[in-house]
């Protein structure tokens, strides 16, 4: 892809939840256990109470998770519903309304040249 500085606002954005996705195994996952798993229950906002399963979830693949503190737990939730509302995941914050955006054509494409099904799985979500 050409250099991000020379896209739009909506394929630089994308990149950078990319990105993200790619430096943390825990946002993919959440995008794809929880916040697809609410779409494909045509669910139009998020459950706070899922951020409690998955991190259930989590702490089965990853012992580690169990030693997270309250505060640290919290501090993840804030940090992805933060990253989602500014990819455009969520409307906000604190109502929780998901917006799924598409992807861009030109990151699909991206997507697809570098075999990034993760990736790909993780911001895509169709219904």
């Amino acid at each position: 892809m050409s250099s991000v500085a020379n896209e739009g606002l909506e394929v630089c954005t994308q990149i950078l939840l990319l990105a993200t996705i790619r430096q943390s195994r825990l946002l993919g996952d959440f995008l794809i256990d929880v916040y697809r798993g609410q779409l494909r229950r045509l669910e139009s906002t998020l459950n706070i109470r899922d951020w409690d399963v998955f991190l259930h979830e989590c702490e089965q693949r990853d012992p580690t998770v169990q030693n997270w503190t309250a505060n640290t737990r919290a501090k993840m939730l804030q940090v992805i519903l933060r990253i989602l509302t500014e990819a455009a995941y969520l409307e906000s914050g604190r109502s929780l309304k998901m917006t799924p955006p598409l992807l861009h054509p030109r990151v699909r494409a991206y997507l697809a040249n570098h075999k990034d099904h993760y990736a790909r799985e993780a911001m895509e979500h169709k219904q």
